[in-house]
């Protein structure tokens, strides 16, 4: 998990502080897309990966070697955080009563 969540801090890093929010909201909804994809189709999606958010983040141009950004480090880091909030509300996907 830690580096699903460096990969993606490392894209949001690439894009304008005020666009990080709903770029990482759009990783997280894209991985959980290609994440079914892949169950269902046993392959990895074309465009996003194999589900995984460091797959989907390494994908689509996004990735560049500047230096970590810690303020994208805490964007992402709270995406994840209402995206398994908002998992749990309706009671399926990976949550933070998963343990993952």
């Amino acid at each position: 998990m830690l580096d699903d969540l460096l990969a993606g801090a490392k894209t949001l890093s690439q894009s304008a502080p005020e666009a990080r929010p709903a770029l990482a909201t759009r990783l997280l909804y894209e991985a959980h897309a290609a994440h079914h994809y892949m169950r269902r189709m046993g392959k990895p999606h074309p465009r996003w990966g194999n589900g995984s958010l460091m797959a989907r983040a390494l994908c689509g141009g996004f990735w560049q070697t500047d230096g970590l950004c810690m303020a994208s480090l805490a964007v992402m880091a709270q995406a994840i955080a209402r995206f398994r909030a908002e998992n749990a509300q309706r009671g399926h996907g990976l949550s933070s009563r998963a343990g993952l």
